[in-house]
């Protein structure tokens, strides 16, 4: 199942990852580790984004993604086969 990714999408989560890692400039290739994170703060960022984009992120898809793009490849491709489109950011 293949979506096209938007940028804005990428930032959206990117965004997420930094507020809860502390992070700053987080890329599309980064991920809880390559951003210093600990377990239970990739807890969290799963949550966020379930809340966020209004998705179940199974736990194996979320520690299976290795970066803020490939999650964001399954959120648009989630989203798109349910026939919602992703929120906007404001």
């Amino acid at each position: 199942m293949e979506a096209r990714v938007e940028g804005s999408l990428i930032g959206q989560i990117a965004a997420v990852f930094e507020t809860i890692l502390g992070a700053s400039a987080a890329t599309a290739e980064d991920n809880v580790a390559s951003l210093g994170g600990d377990s239970l703060q990739a807890v969290d960022i799963m949550l966020e984004l379930e809340r966020r984009f209004a998705v179940s992120l199974p736990p194996e898809t979320f520690n299976a993604a290795r970066s803020i793009g490939e999650l964001a490849g399954w959120i648009a491709a989630h989203k798109a086969a349910s026939g919602v489109g992703v929120p906007q950011q404001r």
